[in-house]
């Protein structure tokens, strides 16, 4: 995050930005701190804050609490350079940061003041001070809707927020998006894709598609629609085909994912059995200090590789694409049970094997291992690759079959 900050504008000085978090009605809320550059004398403050915001919702799809100026060479640092995160943390709690501007999200009960920034909002899109009506299906309507939508979830005054602008301009997350899509459901009486903040990403271009008219001859349409990708995650090729889902700045779009799959055996063990079945008595407190109730356990004839591929054929199944479609396939389990006895398998891969099974004919595959990050792992991969244009789609699987750990522990 700070090294996102700290190139977002050419005012912010390289090294010199501190980010945490701190409680605001009871929500966890990010703060930036960040020096400005000496030369900035006549720093245009709004332009600043809007571009740290924009540029963090964008990479790292979270909303800028409060951003706060300091004067060159202010940071609280070691005697090394290092940066004292701590130190400002309690300097901003404190309000004894050598401040050249601040600003903070409106949320009624905070502790900065918001320095004005001047609004778009005129004569022309006096619609947005209006109650939203719950009987306007009108493009209008659905935007006055999706405006007080976006206001009460997000924190942002309703004027300050432009309809032509990215809903991830604002810190709108993923999750906040799916929710929209669901509130829009039940409120419009009809199925939409829970991607659909994705596809129109802007209230405007969102509005216009709802009410069912043309956001071309509207004035502008956020992106074109499509894109969904497969079960790892995936943008569009051609920045040119994704409007304002393409980063200009950065030449990087949002990934996101397309289709989730899962498979959980039917056989289930508590812990208080497991530790019941231990050879000698375990008194440690296993439940309370891993919050784990009980784990599934897998049936007859199945093993490591069974489980990765159930789960694929379930994310297969809610997908749009085909394994032909797909340009990378990373597998990520641990184990190798593939066999009776713990038969242990190293090669072929897991990756290889389920290449073959499913006809990914078109995929790069292989097997990563990194312990229980393992998926989060192939998943930055995945994304990495998408955002550098190497690859359109990819998928991330896994199965972990541990009872042979289990088993020896009992023992």
């Amino acid at each position: 995050i700070e090294l996102t900050v700290e190139q977002s504008h050419p005012a912010l000085r390289s090294g010199c930005g501190v980010a945490f978090s701190v409680d605001e009605l009871n929500e966890e809320r990010l703060v930036i701190v960040q020096e400005v550059e000496r030369q900035y004398r006549d720093l245009n403050v709004d332009e600043v804050v809007e571009t740290i915001r924009h540029a963090v919702a964008e990479e790292h799809e979270l909303q800028v609490y409060a951003v706060v100026l300091i004067r060159t060479g202010s940071i609280p640092k070691t005697s090394s350079g290092k940066r004292q995160r701590r130190a400002c943390r309690e300097g901003f709690l404190a309000r004894k940061l050598d401040v050249v501007a601040e600003w903070s999200l409106p949320l009624g009960d905070g502790k900065l003041q918001p320095i004005a920034v001047e609004s778009d909002v005129d004569e022309q899109v006096a619609w947005q001070r209006k109650p939203p009506d719950p009987d306007d299906r009108t493009a209008d309507g659905i935007q006055t809707w999706l405006v007080a939508q976006l206001s009460e979830q997000l924190k942002i005054p309703h004027q300050n927020i432009d309809v032509r602008e990215p809903l991830v301009h604002y810190g709108m997350d993923s999750l906040q998006a799916v929710s929209l899509a669901a509130d829009l459901e039940g409120w419009l009486g009809r199925t939409l894709p829970p991607t659909l903040a994705y596809d129109y990403p802007t209230i405007e271009a969102l509005a216009h598609y709802l009410a069912g008219e043309d956001v071309l001859e509207a004035g502008s349409r956020g992106a074109a629609p499509g894109s969904s990708l497969k079960t790892g995650r995936e943008l569009p090729y051609k920045p040119e085909n994704n409007g304002h889902l393409w980063n200009k700045q950065t030449n990087q779009g949002n990934t996101r994912i397309e289709s989730l799959g899962t498979y959980l055996p039917a056989s289930i063990v508590s812990t208080t059995d497991i530790l019941r079945a231990c050879k000698q008595q375990v008194l440690f407190p296993l439940e309370d200090f891993t919050g784990i109730k009980s784990r599934r356990t897998v049936g007859e004839g199945e093993f490591s590789i069974d489980l990765a591929r159930k789960a694929i054929e379930d994310c297969l199944a809610s997908s749009t694409y085909h394994p032909a479609d797909i340009d990378i396939l990373i597998c990520c389990n641990c184990s190798r049970c593939d066999g009776p006895d713990y038969q242990v398998s190293f090669e072929p891969g897991t990756s290889i094997k389920l290449k073959k099974y499913f006809g990914f004919d078109n995929a790069l595959v292989f097997d990563i291992t990194n312990a229980c990050a393992g998926m989060f792992t192939g998943v930055y991969i995945v994304d990495a690759l998408i955002k550098a244009g190497l690859i359109r789609r990819g998928m991330v699987a896994s199965g972990e079959y541990i009872t042979h750990l289990t088993d020896t522990a009992q023992k």
